[in-house]
């Protein structure tokens, strides 16, 4: 008897040491974030997260303990190789998706869960540089082999140590697997263990995810798969609208910035073209010296946005108002995106010819479903280009894709909207130009991508500067999203610098020069801020607002994975929906804030719920 119990809890301990261990390589690897961590709070991470960490232990023991249950009639020789060739399996598995998850967390920003299952390949990692593929493969290597050489050696010879037994020795092991639903388990109240039993720092997110153990987490991932939960609500619905309403309740009159009122309107998506890559707002200099000038002959919003981290949640947020949900995206669903509004539609109704050049991939997270639900006139994709003009699976070179719009603009009659996101600024970062940002770092490559891109927006604008059209057009250039890897100084879900991103009006049909916006704004505005300088109908995009009025409501509301942020002039808050707490409270925060903030996210949950619900959606019916 006491040779199985010595074996099931020296194989219980083993696991938990491989947990704990992991946990602390996490943290070694993500030193830009634990070093904001002191000891204690390294401590405090190791203890919460060692609830999840025997959750995992529990679930391990099951077939070791059912077959520990066995040795009482056969000794411990061949169960013990049963349990070798499962520990063989799991160690490989859990050791890899480690390492994935250390590198992952420095684009993503957060635990392996199934996330990256809803996107290709390329998609599941930031790029890296050769010393980075080189390092994790031997943490890798490092992991496996140690943790092999510690299970044969300390491990496996306790139980072939095991002889038989009598019956009432099996008896007891069957309790004591059946017993591992306590830690499985984790919880002796009404609701079963969650990544949120461990979150325990009120404002450092960073502590939290360290708690939270990987395997278990991608495990209860898995098995959620699919489902789109919504969270309890927090407030009466009748309370939830009227919070919400006075975020979007517009005020005042429009400020016009135009010379007419139907103006020629070209919207340009930059591929991950955060705030700190423009001189103009504060970031590196000599990178975008096209978008620093056409601040300066137009618009600039130095308060704007991305609505979330991804290129999809970001076209959906620009083009059709609708805010990013925090477990899911929307674009996902194209019985869903029927039914939502179109900026594009909306200036087909008023008179506009409507185009897309995107020379993305179409087949990418459900792209095609949604563009064709938007009902542009003409639609080009990378399909229609010549495969030379590729620079990765991504899609088209930046400057190709510029081309073919001045060809498409040429085919329509005025007036017309365009609209087209670039992709050269996406990693691989590989450009046709000669190298202008020298080094093969990842923040090299990167901002010599968008030194290209920027070349390619301005050799674009120079030739629709010849047109007669010009001086009737409006160009609005933004970003579909920041991003946190690719210049030093990395952001996390709190930093604000995470999701800044420019806003440029620019183009003949302004009427002003050289003006700063400094209301606070995201991409959910856009759609409702250029139909509000047309005097066109916006109320509908019911989570944007004008924003360019003479009483402006100065409000940004961004999502992370499980969890939201609102930026106003006067405060700045975060909260995690894991956690189910504002971890960030900066500036002059209320209680009316705060709640203003849960009912934001109460009300898109609802929203999204009811999308494919055309009783519910009537205003945004698919045209027949």
């Amino acid at each position: 008897m006491r040779q199985r119990i010595k074996a099931f809890f020296t194989y219980a301990l083993f696991w938990y040491g491989f947990f704990m261990l992991s946990r602390l390589g996490f943290m070694a690897y993500q030193w830009q974030f634990s070093k904001e961590l002191n000891l204690e709070e390294w401590l405090l991470s190791c203890l919460h997260g060692s609830r999840l960490d025997f959750s995992m232990v529990g679930y391990f023991l099951l077939l070791p303990g059912l077959l520990l249950l066995l040795t009482s009639y056969t000794g411990g020789k061949w169960p013990a190789r049963i349990i070798s060739v499962y520990t063989c399996l799991l160690i490989p598995i859990i050791s890899l998706l480690t390492i994935v998850d250390m590198e992952l967390y420095s684009a993503w920003g957060f635990r392996l869960d199934t996330t990256p299952l809803k996107y290709e390949p390329e998609a599941w990692v930031g790029p890296s540089d050769t010393w980075t593929t080189i390092k994790l493969l031997l943490i890798g290597a490092a992991l496996i082999g140690g943790s092999l050489w510690v299970y044969f050696q300390k491990v496996r010879p306790v139980f072939q140590a095991i002889k038989t037994d009598n019956w009432k020795s099996s008896l007891a092991f069957l309790l004591l697997t059946a017993a591992m639903i306590l830690p499985i388990r984790g919880s002796l109240g009404m609701n079963p263990i969650n990544s949120g039993f461990v979150y325990y720092h009120p404002n450092k997110l960073f502590a939290n995810h360290a708690a939270v153990n990987m395997a278990w987490n991608l495990m209860y991932a898995l098995t959620h798969m699919n489902k789109l939960s919504l969270p309890k609500d927090y407030f009466d619905q009748e309370k939830s609208q009227e919070l919400f309403g006075q975020i979007y309740q517009e005020k005042g009159k429009t400020v016009k910035l135009l010379k007419n009122q139907r103006p020629n309107i070209i919207f340009i998506g930059l591929e991950s073209f955060t705030a700190r890559l423009i001189e103009v707002l504060g970031g590196e200099k000599g990178i975008t010296p096209t978008l620093n000038q056409l601040a300066k002959e137009g618009v600039l919003f130095d308060n704007f946005y991305s609505n979330a981290d991804r290129t999809e949640k970001g076209i959906v947020a620009s083009l059709s108002s609708y805010p990013s949900h925090p477990t899911s995206a929307v674009i996902k669903y194209p019985t869903k995106t029927l039914h939502l509004p179109f900026l594009n539609k909306d200036l087909k109704k008023a008179g506009y010819n409507t185009a897309l050049v995107f020379g993305h991939n179409m087949n990418y997270v459900n792209f095609r479903s949604y563009f064709k639900n938007a009902g542009f006139d003409v639609m080009v994709d990378m399909e229609d280009f010549d495969p030379s003009t590729y620079n990765s699976e991504w899609g088209v070179d930046d400057h190709y894709a510029f081309e073919r719009l001045s060809e498409e603009i040429e085919n329509l009659q005025e007036p017309f909207f365009t609209a087209t996101w670039t992709v050269s600024s996406h990693e691989p970062f590989k450009v046709p130009m000669e190298t202008v940002i020298e080094g093969s770092d990842v923040t090299s490559k990167f901002l010599n991508s968008a030194y290209y891109t920027d070349k390619s927006l301005g050799e674009f604008i120079e030739r629709c500067k010849k047109q007669p059209w010009w001086d009737n057009t409006l160009v609005v250039i933004t970003a579909d999203h920041s991003v946190a890897f690719a210049i030093p100084g990395t952001f996390n879900s709190t930093d604000k610098g995470r999701f800044r991103i420019p806003l440029i009006m620019a183009g003949g049909a302004l009427a002003v020069h050289d003006t700063l916006i400094h209301t606070y704004a995201s991409q959910n505005d856009i759609a409702s801020t250029i139909l509000g300088q047309l005097d066109l109908p916006h109320e509908h995009y019911k989570f944007g607002r004008n924003v360019l009025t003479d009483q402006p409501n100065s409000y940004a509301f961004y999502t992370f994975i499980n969890g939201f942020g609102i930026l106003s002039d006067s405060f700045h808050i975060v909260y995690d929906n894991v956690g189910k707490q504002y971890i960030k409270k900066e500036g002059k925060v209320s209680q009316k804030a705060m709640d203003t903030g849960k009912a934001h996210l109460q009300m898109l949950f609802t929203d999204m719920d009811d999308l494919d619900k055309p009783s519910l959606h009537a205003e945004h019916q698919p045209e027949k």
